[in-house]
């Protein structure tokens, strides 16, 4: 039998059980701050933009599909729906611009480290913080 019963298959439009995410992450900075969107222009221009708006630290914005994903450079580019994972995480640490750079790498090995140990999968870590997993390789 599947595993995924009627009881605990997600809402229709949340088909990452956001309720299940923040009651497994209940006292921690990150409870409550899960945003999905299936369509967004960019992930990272809305976090920045949230932050303009004073959202707070440790908010998660997540998509299926980029219709204007941003890149190193200035580049852009089409994330097609359901071909990858797109993620921001607006985080306000204390420390200066120039050493803030280094956590966007420091993320990307975090996660690629956590998806071995969980999954026994290795992500291909792409500078500065895409994973890229399976074959054909997804973001």
């Amino acid at each position: 039998m599947n595993e995924l019963t009627e009881d605990r298959v997600p809402p229709t439009g949340d088909p990452y059980d956001i309720a299940s995410l923040n009651t497994a992450l209940t006292e921690t900075p990150y409870e409550n701050n899960f945003h999905y969107y299936p369509t967004i222009g960019s992930t990272s221009t809305h976090a920045m933009q949230q932050a303009k708006d004073g959202a707070p630290s440790h908010s998660v914005y997540f998509a299926d599909e980029q219709t204007a994903g941003r890149g190193r450079g200035g580049h852009t580019w089409h994330s097609a729906p359901s071909t990858g994972l797109y993620v921001s995480v607006l985080i306000r640490p204390k420390v200066t611009a120039a050493d803030g750079l280094w956590f966007s790498l420091a993320a990307g090995l975090a996660v690629r480290d956590a998806i071995r140990q969980i999954t026994t999968l290795n992500a291909d870590l792409r500078w500065p913080n895409d994973l890229l997993l399976g074959h054909p390789a997804r973001k």
